[in-house]
């Protein structure tokens, strides 16, 4: 009883371990475009960023939220 218990929790925990970076790394890859963009836009505003850009990263974040179910399945 209680070692198999223990073990289903190490196993959970195993899975955890697996997918957290994963979850993480798509986070960074899929949010860093946006606030890079936005941080050039707030500290350089002669800097031209074409609207295209800042949809396109806006759009890839919320892709982060897309990924998300099927990362943690």
């Amino acid at each position: 009883g209680s070692k198999r218990r223990r073990a289903k929790i190490t196993g959970r925990e195993r899975k955890a371990m697996r997918v957290l970076p994963v979850v993480v790394g798509a986070f960074l890859v899929c949010w860093t475009p946006f606030f890079v963009v936005h941080i050039t836009r707030a500290l350089c505003p002669a800097c031209a960023v074409p609207p295209q850009l800042v949809s396109a990263v806006t759009w890839l974040g919320y892709v982060n939220s897309a990924l998300n179910p099927l990362i943690y399945t």
